[in-house]
């Protein structure tokens, strides 16, 4: 028999955030080999108490506590975005790797306090832009770079999702609305494939009374010319899509989640009212096993991060800047 080696055991995880997206995260670690959820923490602690209950674990009173358990490795932050440094911060204080949801931060000093901290720790920083690991954007990315439509001219992306902007996500200073929630995915992603922003201009609105907006409209112009229309919408009566064009001097690529899914099941629960609708049809595997198999690779020192913590805070940036000019009507300049 093989010798177990330290490559082969289980990256032990601890769950910070037992909503909805901390339940994805857990559930897809009972999918694979690479990592096992052993603790679990929640501002509500009965939600911890739930969640650690389905998946075998143990819960945590404090965050202190988690960050000084010898048997946890890593930590998922999975909190409202404004609570992200918090966690984020006690756990590579702690000693413990992160992997912290997008957006990295609610805020650049918080999200450049994040950075700091794992730097001065010398763990690492893993930031769960799950949008990189869907195969049809990464192969769109891919295209691009290797010149498939020429240089890029016009960049229009759309995704968008049923009315979710509910519990914190109402308060734009807690989770910055479709603009952190939905747009930083798709501002990621242009980043990553067509490169830097140079100016950012948006419209956006709130339908629920509620001070962060539900729909934005952002306008990217990149240093390379080209520009993107970026459109950002959680009031959809018809689910989840996303779809959008690249256009370039050479050719054109198109991309439609209603046409790539064979099948779409949507169903009506309770935990789709309070969160975010979060795709599960899926060719082979879901991009959220994907992305933390990938994490727990790179913990164990045998991939290189697809993102870094500078791209992460890119993305947050170009958010930021669509925010602040959805508020003063001008375009802001990075």
């Amino acid at each position: 028999m093989r010798e177990m080696t330290q490559a082969d055991t289980p990256v032990r995880l601890a769950i910070l955030g037992a909503g909805h997206i901390g339940a994805r995260h857990a559930a897809c670690a009972q999918q694979i080999a690479e990592a096992e959820v052993v603790a679990v923490w929640s501002r509500t602690p009965r939600h911890a108490v739930a969640l650690a209950e389905r998946v075998g674990a143990r819960t945590c009173e404090t965050l202190q506590e988690v960050a000084d358990a010898p048997d946890v490795d890593a930590a998922i932050v999975c909190t409202p975005n404004a609570f992200h440094a918090e966690s984020a911060v006690a756990m590579a204080r702690g000693g413990k790797h992160v992997i912290c949801e997008k957006p990295l931060a609610r805020t650049l000093a918080q999200a450049e306090e994040i950075i700091e901290a794992a730097d001065d720790a010398g763990v690492q920083l893993l930031v769960a832009h799950v949008v990189r690991f869907f195969p049809a954007f990464r192969r769109l990315h891919d295209l691009i770079q290797g010149g498939a439509v020429g240089q890029p001219a016009v960049i229009r992306m759309t995704r968008e999702t049923g009315p979710t902007l509910t519990g914190w996500r109402t308060d734009v200073a807690v989770s910055g609305g479709a603009l952190l929630e939905m747009g930083v995915h798709d501002f990621d992603w242009l980043l990553w494939a067509c490169g830097r922003a140079q100016r950012v201009y948006c419209r956006a609105i709130s339908q629920g009374g509620h001070s962060a907006p539900d729909y934005a409209l952002t306008t990217v112009r990149l240093w390379s010319g080209a520009i993107a229309h970026i459109e950002s919408s959680m009031v959809s009566l018809t689910g989840s899509r996303t779809h959008g064009e690249i256009a370039g001097d050479a050719g054109l690529l198109t991309y439609d989640s209603d046409q790539d899914t064979a099948l779409r099941v949507q169903l009506r629960d309770s935990q789709a009212a309070t969160g975010v609708h979060l795709p599960t049809t899926y060719t082979v595997e879901s991009p959220y096993v994907t992305q933390l198999r990938h994490f727990c690779r790179c913990i164990r020192g045998q991939e290189e991060a697809l993102i870094t913590p500078q791209e992460a805070l890119g993305a947050l940036r170009v958010g930021l800047a669509a925010l602040e000019s959805a508020e003063s009507g001008q375009a802001v300049s990075l």
